[in-house]
């Protein structure tokens, strides 16, 4: 009964840790896709062109 206890949280730990490992994944993704799409950047220039015509 031990073992099979032991197991149990073996299982809930691999689990906890592939749950966080997902979402550092989905992070470090997200902050790559923003990076090489520049949205910022053309976020940015948009901005000001709406707003300080003249400008640009």
């Amino acid at each position: 009964m031990g073992t099979f206890i032991s197991l149990i949280g073996i299982g809930k730990s691999l689990k906890h840790n592939a749950i966080e490992a997902k979402n550092q994944l989905r992070k470090l993704f997200s902050v790559i896709e923003k990076t090489l799409n520049s949205t910022k950047i053309r976020n940015i220039f948009n901005n000001v062109k709406e707003n300080f015509p003249l400008v640009l």
